[in-house]
């Protein structure tokens, strides 16, 4: 038996996680987290409060499915094993991402049953403080390689400061639908 207090606490991590999502592009009802989103952390605390709210839990699922190509999975499991997710939420979580084509981030589980991809997420683009560490990812995974020329920056333009910075741009648009 859950307690008011607990209740209201669950409650109040998922409106937060509801928020971040709608600010990576989750269509869901609400007002959008306006600071820096961390995804690692969102999936894993969503995974956790999955049961508490199933549409989130779907459409969070849809979005990682469509963009979980910006998840480190590494970082994901340092956070998982950090906050203490159980093994049976994230493992559900994340095999039911890999099922249904999105990335394998190597956690065990069996995938949640009845889900299908409805493509609930658009991440149209990587603007905004809430998408920074999704916008950093984007270059890097365009680059494969560290950013030599960022102690450069602000004497040269991001234009012609390297070809790490024309092909993070080039590739940016490409990268998404």
């Amino acid at each position: 038996m859950t307690t008011p207090l607990a209740n209201s606490l669950r409650d109040a991590l998922v409106q937060r996680a509801r928020a971040q999502w709608i600010a990576l592009g989750v269509d869901a009802v609400g007002a959008a987290e306006s600071s820096v989103v961390d995804p690692e952390a969102l999936i894993a605390l969503t995974a956790e409060i999955g049961e508490a709210d199933a549409r989130l839990r779907n459409t969070s699922t849809d979005w990682c499915v469509a963009y979980g190509r910006f998840v480190n999975g590494t970082r994901l499991r340092q956070v998982v094993a950090e906050i203490g997710v159980s093994e049976g939420a994230i493992g559900e979580y994340a095999s039911t991402v890999a099922s249904a084509g999105g990335p394998s981030w190597r956690q065990v589980g069996r995938a949640r049953e009845g889900y299908r991809y409805r493509g609930k997420a658009r991440l149209e683009d990587l603007e905004g403080l809430p998408r920074l560490l999704l916008r950093l990812r984007a270059i890097s995974v365009s680059t494969r390689g560290p950013m030599s020329s960022a102690s450069s920056w602000p004497d040269r333009t991001a234009a012609s400061a390297s070809p790490t910075w024309r092909g993070a741009r080039a590739s940016r648009s490409g990268m998404l639908p």
